[in-house]
């Protein structure tokens, strides 16, 4: 296939994906909790009023910590990434700005997941006053948001890495074996910058989900003798954004990392592999290379036409049926 043809295909599928994430973004935004909602008149009265006010509460505070946690981690983090990418100027230009973008990616993608978590994580709740298959249809969508931001995103940065790297790196398209050698090199430091950001994210935000999670029990269950996750502990809020930084924030660095460090090694292995000996010495098909990016690409299409099904289609009215819905949805895919 031809390189300008797999772009194509690549930015297409990056961009339905982009447009699914945002549609479901304003799907989860677009239920505005107030006291008057419609159809929920009567529920909301008297103790149930309360707890809407105390849903909405404590929905403001996790929000609210899990922003103010971020700051600080970025922070911290990107000075780290700075004095990272500073090092690697000495080894390779290219590689330190492609490790940057790697990071920045890796950091965007985190932030975004964490702001739609805690954005759907009360409206699910909410929703589940109404019906089971609502609540699943929020949860779901704000799921659907991080997943295809994640991978959208970083596949349309990655390809257009490869384009201005191809273009300035690259001197022919005969006898490139050894520039596309050296080019797909630099642009394994995107899957570097990821991964390195990813470690903190991650394991930054566990230690702080444990001590939360941990500090919350010990005060909770044992000094006041609160249920588990009782809205009077404090440390309940803590807790909760605890779940958010370390196991979506994080989670989706993560992910992110693997994703972006599995294609890079994807693509150097074939710039490696798939040579072939000319008259005047060796040269790749650079379309060739785009292969594990158009997989990818592939699989937002085919995701976006399943997560369709799941939110449209299948009726949750039921608890049992959310298990055998993912089920469903991981098998069709």
């Amino acid at each position: 296939m031809e390189f300008a043809t797999a772009l194509v295909f690549i930015f297409i599928a990056c961009a339905c994906g982009i447009i699914w994430a945002i549609f479901n973004w304003i799907a989860v935004h677009k239920l505005e909790i107030h006291h008057k909602h419609e159809g929920l008149t009567e529920l909301l009265q008297g103790a149930e009023q309360e707890k809407i006010e105390t849903l909405l509460e404590i929905g403001e505070h996790i929000q609210d910590g899990a922003q103010a946690f971020l700051k600080e981690e970025y922070t911290d983090c990107s000075m780290f990434l700075a004095v990272m990418a500073a090092l690697l100027i000495f080894i390779s230009p290219w590689s330190s700005l492609a490790f940057i973008l790697g990071a920045a990616t890796s950091m965007l993608c985190g932030y975004l997941g964490m702001a739609i978590a805690t954005a759907a994580n009360f409206r699910t709740a909410f929703s589940a006053i109404t019906s089971l298959a609502n609540a699943f249809q929020m949860a779901y969508r704000g799921g659907c948001v991080m997943g295809f931001l994640l991978v959208s995103i970083s596949l349309a940065i990655l390809s257009l890495l490869i384009i201005i790297y191809n273009a300035i790196i690259v001197k022919s398209d005969e006898n490139n074996y050894e520039d596309l050698v050296r080019m797909f090199d630099y642009v394994a430091a995107y899957g570097l910058g990821g991964s390195t950001f990813a470690l903190f994210g991650r394991v930054g935000g566990g230690i702080y989900t444990k001590a939360a999670d941990v500090g919350a029990d010990l005060v909770g269950k044992v000094e006041k003798n609160l249920p588990e996750d009782s809205p009077k502990n404090p440390a309940t809020i803590a807790d909760n954004v605890g779940d958010n930084v370390g196991d979506i924030a994080g989670m989706g660095a993560d992910l992110f990392g693997s994703f972006a460090e599995s294609t890079c090694a994807a693509l150097v292995v074939s710039s490696t592999q798939l040579r072939v000996q000319t008259d005047t010495g060796y040269t790749i098909e650079i379309g060739q290379l785009m292969y594990p990016l158009m997989v990818s690409a592939f699989g937002i299409g085919i995701c976006i036409l399943v997560s369709a099904y799941a939110v449209y289609i299948s009726k949750v009215n039921h608890i049992n049926k959310i298990e055998s819905t993912y089920i469903n949805v991981h098998q069709t895919t």
